[in-house]
C-alpha cells in the first residue's frame, strides 16, 4: 500500500486529517456503485481509482465486490411487433410477438441486491440476442450476437467500465460476423505472448459459425485497453459451432461444439490454445459428448486416467429444479450461480451452489419479479 501512495506523487493527503494508510483503507471499502462518484472528488482520487493497483489491493483485502453479471430477459414487445421497420419484412416470431428483450442484470450475493444496467449506446431496443458476455480488468465486454430488430449477426463490441458507469463502443470483431462462438478472458499476459505487449485485459474468441451457417475454426484476441483486435494465426484442428470458452491457466479452451456437417452432434473433445506460444492442442474426452456446453462450464479438473475434463454442475442437483435452460456462472472459489427451470413453462429458479461439496449444496436465491426472466448467459465480475 505504501507503493500505491508513493506512486501518486501528490503532496496533499488522500483525506485531510487522516494518515494516508487509514484513508486508503476507507476507500478500499467503498461499494463499486460509488466508484464513479469517488472519481469526481479530486484528480488524485480519480488517479487512485483508475489505477490497476487499486483493484488489486481491494481483492487482496477481501473488500472487492464480487457479483454475477447476467444477460437476462426482462421484457417482451407488444403483440404484433414487426421487424418490418428495419426493412426485413418479417414478423419477429411466429406467434406475432416480438423477440424477447435482453439487458444486463447485476446480482450481488453478499448484499442480496439486484440491479439493471442501462443499455449500451446503439442498443436501445435491447442487447443482441445470443451475445457473449465477459468481464476483464474492471470492465464488462459484450460481443457479437444477433441484432434484436433485424436478426442479423453483428460484429459489434460494447464495453462497460464499472469505474465510470459508462458504456463505450469497442472496435468491431474481425473476420465474419460469427455466432455461438467461444469466449474467455486473460487478466494478464507476458510480453512474449499472444495479444501484444503484456497488458491487462485480453478477450479470446474462437469457433461459432458465419452468416452462412458454416462452422468456424478461426479465432481472434481483443486487447480491451488498446481497443485492438489481432487474429490468431493458427486455426483449430476442427470446426466448432456452439462451443464454450474457458481460460485454464495460460490456455484458452474451446470446449466441444460440432462441425458444419455434424449439426447438433457435440464433440467429446476440446482444443486448448497456448496464449504464450500461439499453438493449439487437442484434448480428447474433455466433455460429455452429445450435450451442449454453452453457459455450463466452470473449469477443468483431472479425470480418469489423468485426462483433463471440464467441470460443470450436476443437472440432477437441486432436486431437479433446473433441468431446462440452465445457465451456470462461476462465482469465485467453490461457488456457482445456477439458473433455469424445472420444466417448460415453469418459473425461473436461481440457486447458489457450493460445487466443492460432494453432490453440491444448493441454496435458493429469491428473485424479485422484475428480475425473474430467463438468463441466457453470464459472467463473474470482481471490482
Amino acid at each position: 500500500m505504501d507503493e500505491l501512495v508513493a506512486s501518486d506523487n501528490w503532496e496533499e493527503p488522500v483525506i485531510p486529517d487522516l494518515p494516508d494508510d487509514v484513508a486508503l483503507e476507507c476507500l478500499f471499502r467503498v461499494p463499486h456503485s460509488c466508484l464513479a462518484a469517488m472519481r469526481a472528488v479530486s484528480r488524485r482520487w480519480r488517479k487512485l481509482v483508475d489505477g490497476p493497483d487499486f483493484s488489486e489491493e481491494r481483492k487482496l483485502r477481501g473488500t472487492a465486490d464480487g457479483f454475477a453479471c447476467l444477460v437476462q430477459q426482462h421484457a417482451a414487445p407488444a403483440a404484433g411487433t414487426l421487424a418490418e421497420a428495419a426493412g426485413t419484412g418479417r414478423k419477429s416470431a411466429a406467434s406475432g410477438r416480438g423477440p424477447p428483450v435482453y439487458g444486463i442484470t447485476l446480482f450481488d450475493p453478499r448484499r442480496g441486491s439486484w440491479e439493471r444496467l442501462q443499455y449500451p449506446d446503439g442498443h436501445q431496443g435491447g442487447l443482441p440476442l445470443f451475445c457473449q458476455c465477459v468481464s476483464v480488468a474492471g470492465k464488462l465486454v459484450i460481443l457479437g450476437g444477433w441484432d434484436c430488430v433485424t436478426w442479423e449477426a453483428t460484429r459489434r463490441v460494447s464495453v462497460y467500465d464499472f469505474r465510470t458507469r459508462r458504456w463505450s463502443k469497442g472496435k468491431d470483431m474481425p473476420g465474419p460476423a460469427r455466432s455461438f462462438f467461444a469466449a474467455a478472458v486473460a487478466e494478464r499476459t507476458t510480453s512474449g505472448g499472444v495479444g501484444g505487449s503484456g497488458g491487462r485485459g485480453l478477450v479470446f474468441v474462437a469457433g461459432g459459425h458465419d452468416e452462412n451457417k458454416n462452422a468456424l475454426r478461426t479465432g481472434a484476441v481483443y486487447d480491451v485497453g488498446r481497443d485492438e483486435w489481432e487474429e490468431l494465426g493458427e486455426a483449430m484442428e476442427e470446426e466448432r459451432d456452439e462451443c464454450e470458452g474457458l481460460m485454464v491457466g495460460k490456455e484458452f479452451w474451446v470446449v466441444s461444439g460440432y462441425g458444419t456437417e455434424g449439426q447438433g452432434r457435440f464433440k467429446e473433445s476440446a482444443e486448448a490454445f497456448d496464449t504464450e506460444r500461439g499453438r493449439w492442442r487437442r484434448v480428447d474426452g474433455a466433455w460429455a459428448g452429445g450435450a451442449c456446453p454453452r453457459s455450463l462450464c466452470l473449469g477443468v479438473a483431472d479425470g480418469d486416467g489423468g485426462n483433463s475434463r471440464v467441470v460443470s454442475v450436476d443437472a440432477d442437483g437441486g432436486n431437479g429444479a433446473v433441468k431446462m435452460g440452465r445457465c451456470v456462472v462461476g462465482m469465485g472459489g467453490n461457488w456457482a450461480l445456477v439458473t433455469g427451470t424445472a420444466h417448460e413453462g415453469a418459473p425461473v429458479g436461481c440457486f447458489l451452489v457450493d460445487v466443492g461439496k460432494h453432490g453440491g449444496a444448493w441454496t435458493r436465491v429469491e428473485m424479485p419479479p422484475e428480475f425473474s426472466g430467463f438468463v441466457q448467459s453470464g459472467c463473474f465480475v470482481e471490482i
